[in-house]
C-alpha cells in the first residue's frame, strides 16, 4: 500500500518546463503556444506599433521598439512593464523606420548596449540603454549598410555574440539574409554584409520580418545549433528555424493566430517570444517553449518505485486465485 502511495506521489507530480541547462537543440514540432502577454496598456504611450523584439540574457529581461522610433521598452518575462527610453530623431521615416533590434552585452561602464536596424536608411545604430532618458539618432555610433530604399529595407537584426558580428534580414524584392562585421562610428562609408544564401529561392515564404542567432542560447553553444537561426515571416505567418544555407530545418505556422507578428528573440531556455506589430493599437507577444517533460527527480522516483514494484512482485510470486 505504501509503494503505491509512493508510486502515485511521484506520477503526479507537477510537470516542468525544459531548463536551458538540458537545451541541446532546438526542434519546432516539440514548441507550443503556451501563453499570450498584451503589451498595449504601455506600449501604446510610444505612440506607434511594436516592430521588434530581443532579450537581454543580463537582465532577463525582453526589450521591445517601435516603428516610429518614439521608445525603447523594457518589458519582463511575464509581460509587466518595467521602464522605457525614450528616443528622437527617427523621424521623418527616411530617416529611420526602426524594424530591427538586438541586445548586444554590456560596455566598460556596466550599460546594457543594443543596436537598432533603421529599414530605409539600411543604418545600424549602436547605443547603451538608460532608463527614463531620451537619445537622439545623431548620437549613436552608426554602420551603414546599403543605400537608401523605401518600405524594403532592413527588416531585423541579430548579434552573435561568438564573434561580435551580426545577421541582418532585407524584407523583399529581394529578400537577402547576410552576415555583417562592422565598425560603430560617425562615418557613412557603406560597409556592406556577405550574403548567405537566396531566400527567394529556399525559404517559401512571401517576407522575411525578424532574424534571430541561435548563439545566444548557453545550452548551444559548442553544438551545430548555435550556427543556425529563427526567421520570421509576417506575410507568410510563420517561424522558420533554418541553418545558414536556408535549408529549412522547421516551421511553426501562425496561421489563424496573428497577420501583424514580426518580431522575434529566444531566452536561456530556448523558450521563444514572437511580438505583433497590432496595427489596433493592442499588440501581444506570444509565447512558445517545448514541450515539457517530468520534473528529474519525479522521473527517478517514479523508475525506482516501478523497479521495486516488480522485485516485490517477483518476491511474493504468482497469486493464486
Amino acid at each position: 500500500m505504501l509503494l503505491r502511495k509512493v508510486l502515485i506521489a511521484a506520477l503526479l507530480l507537477p510537470m516542468a518546463p525544459v531548463a536551458y541547462a538540458d537545451i541541446t537543440g532546438i526542434d519546432l514540432s516539440t514548441y507550443r503556444i503556451t501563453r499570450t502577454m498584451n503589451i498595449g496598456a504601455f506600449m501604446q504611450q510610444n505612440g506607434s506599433e511594436s516592430s521588434a523584439i530581443t532579450y537581454n540574457w543580463n537582465t532577463r529581461t525582453l526589450f521591445v521598439v517601435d516603428d516610429e522610433g518614439v521608445a525603447v521598452t523594457q518589458i519582463t518575462k511575464s509581460g509587466g512593464f518595467v521602464n522605457r527610453m525614450n528616443l528622437t530623431g527617427f523621424q521623418p521615416a527616411s530617416l529611420g523606420d526602426p524594424e530591427g533590434l538586438t541586445y548586444i552585452g554590456r560596455n566598460p561602464a556596466g550599460q546594457d548596449q543594443f543596436v537598432i536596424a533603421a529599414e530605409r536608411s539600411r543604418t545600424l545604430y549602436q547605443f547603451a540603454f538608460s532608463a527614463g532618458t531620451t537619445i537622439d539618432r545623431t548620437a549613436m555610433p552608426l554602420a551603414v549598410l546599403g543605400t537608401q530604399l523605401g518600405n524594403i529595407g532592413i527588416e531585423g537584426v541579430s548579434y552573435d555574440p561568438r564573434d561580435g558580428s551580426f545577421v541582418t534580414v532585407k524584407e523583399k524584392t529581394p529578400q537577402e539574409v547576410n552576415r555583417n562585421v562592422v565598425t560603430f562610428g560617425t562615418s557613412t562609408t557603406i560597409q556592406p554584409g556577405t550574403t548567405l544564401f537566396n531566400p527567394d529561392l529556399l525559404l517559401g515564404v512571401l517576407d522575411i520580418a525578424d532574424v534571430q542567432v541561435l548563439s545566444t542560447v548557453p545550452g548551444l553553444l559548442g553544438t551545430p545549433f548555435a550556427n543556425q537561426l529563427l526567421l520570421f515571416s509576417q506575410e507568410t505567418p510563420s517561424l522558420l528555424h533554418i541553418d545558414r544555407l536556408g535549408n529549412v530545418l522547421g516551421r511553426f505556422s501562425f496561421a489563424g493566430l496573428t497577420t501583424t507578428a514580426e518580431g522575434v528573440t529566444i531566452d536561456e531556455d530556448g523558450v521563444i517570444y514572437v511580438v505583433e506589430e497590432a496595427t489596433n493599437s493592442n499588440p501581444r507577444i506570444f509565447v512558445l517553449e517545448p514541450t515539457v517533460v517530468p520534473v528529474p527527480g519525479a522521473l527517478a522516483l517514479m523508475l525506482s518505485g516501478l523497479a521495486l514494484l516488480g522485485w516485490v512482485q517477483r518476491r511474493r510470486g504468482p497469486r493464486v486465485a
